[in-house]
């Protein structure tokens, strides 16, 4: 049930092992693009290529990312994607401060790159090597309670400032955990820090693809499930579950359609699971209750095609206004020949769509990129815009007790997700991770048969 990127990779690791798979999709898994109205900036042309939801950003230690392009034969479309630096923006984008590691064994090249990092002060850089050190050689362990504590509360035990947090660390936070530091278990943080600047140099790679996730991921996966004759089922969305005594006995649609199945698998997002649930179910289990106390972020993405060429991919992490931003040129293609550029903008926002305008998000952007850029974003007659807003669940202190393992109470119900318990922030990792471990436990739950 479900068909975004986890129901997709499940059923395709499903099928490989010889299973006969069917798929629900809900139609709801990826969010729409809300375009701007049409007498503001915003031209549509049948030869322009649609603007995706989402900025993709795929990091080297994404390692179940990078496994499944391989099955799929698409990580090839991404060797001619160069690796971009963190470039952090305190002020305007003039003075971009950006993060380059040196050229040494890891974690030396870390070491060495915070060295010779201009946005924290020295002291504070000393400071922070020095403990970093201790860690490693184990003359001081890590804070037993780092999942109860914020992020914020264990920078300041590094000796971090106030500013230098709300200027880079929360930039960092956001950027990969979509919180700031206030927000964030510092469990999280720390496990993310290490990922990316503690591992290989290989990890240590962030890559923005000329390719969206579609080209990569889901047209590939949809091509594999039709050669192991995965059916689709586009009905109308499930109204609920059914269960016995047994398990889960079916599932029922809003048309009154009973689909029924050896083995249920939810890749549904959370919202949408605990609303096919009754009342029962979810005071009966702790399992179910439990996702009711996952705490939810929205985040907005704008995006903004201007009629001017830049020459690589950049990725920006703002202190302020938007959260980051991703910058680069339009992929060709025979449709579409002109040259452009994409900026892709991200902030976590309780707004919706309709009441942040164009003339404020033109506003905000203009304070941020360089003169070469900003006089392009007062030509309307080129400029294409579109936004979204995606939901996803954070990594709040004490939250991750609640995120669900895949095997559910029911004998037959599986669950499968990227707030699932993967031990990654919700992403497209977490969703991959996430159906990996769920067809294995389809897979163990069958051969205890």
């Amino acid at each position: 049930m479900g068909a975004g990127l986890t129901g997709l990779t499940t059923a395709f690791r499903l099928a490989s092992h010889g299973c006969q798979v069917s798929i629900v999709d809900q139609g709801q898994d990826q969010p729409s693009l809300a375009s701007t109205s049409p007498d503001s900036h915003n031209i549509h042309s049948e030869t322009r290529p649609p603007l995706h939801p989402s900025p993709l950003v795929i990091h080297g230690f994404q390692h179940a990312t990078w496994a499944l392009m391989r099955e799929l034969q698409t990580d090839a479309l991404l060797m001619a994607s160069p690796p971009v630096p963190l470039e952090f923006l305190s002020g305007r984008a003039h003075h971009p401060t950006p993060f380059n590691p040196g050229w040494a064994p890891p974690p030396l090249h870390t070491l060495i790159g915070l060295l010779r990092f201009q946005g924290i002060p020295f002291a504070e850089r000393w400071t922070l090597v020095k403990r970093l050190e201790q860690y490693w050689e184990g003359d001081l362990e890590l804070p037993q309670d780092l999942e109860s504590q914020s992020a914020n509360a264990w920078l300041s035990t590094l000796g971090q400032s106030k500013h230098t947090i709300n200027t880079i660390w929360d930039a960092l936070c956001q950027f990969f955990l979509g919180s700031d530091t206030h927000h964030t278990s510092a469990h999280y943080f720390k496990a993310f820090l290490a990922h990316y600047f503690l591992s290989t140099r290989q990890d240590h790679r962030t890559l923005i693809p000329s390719f969206n996730e579609n080209t990569l991921l889901f047209a590939p996966l949809r091509n594999a499930l039709i050669s192991h004759d995965v059916s689709m089922h586009n009905h109308s969305p499930i109204s609920y579950f059914h269960y016995d005594a047994a398990g889960l006995s079916g599932v029922i649609l809003n048309d009154g359609t009973r689909l029924t199945a050896d083995y249920y698998i939810s890749a549904l997002p959370r919202h949408t699971l605990i609303a096919c649930l009754s009342d029962r179910l979810l005071t009966k289990y702790a399992y179910f209750s439990n996702l009711t106390k996952l705490h939810e972020q929205s985040l907005l993405v704008i995006h903004i095609e201007i009629p001017t060429l830049c020459p690589k991919p950049r990725l920006w992490l703002l202190a302020n206004t938007f959260n980051w931003m991703t910058v680069r040129p339009v992929r060709q293609t025979p449709e579409h020949t002109s040259h452009s550029t994409l900026l892709s903008c991200v902030k976590t926002s309780e707004l919706s769509l309709a009441e942040i305008t164009d003339q404020d998000i033109l506003a905000e952007v203009s304070n941020l990129l360089p003169a070469s850029i900003t006089p392009h974003l007062h030509q309307s007659e080129s400029i294409r815009m579109a936004r979204t807003m995606r939901t996803y669940v954070t990594c709040h202190p004490d939250t991750a007790v609640f995120r669900p393992i895949q095997k559910s109470p029911l004998s037959n119900l599986f669950v499968a997700g990227p707030w699932t318990d993967t031990g990654s922030p919700a992403s497209h990792e977490s969703s991959i991770l996430s159906a990996t471990l769920c067809t294995q436990a389809v897979l163990d739950s069958i051969a205890c048969r």
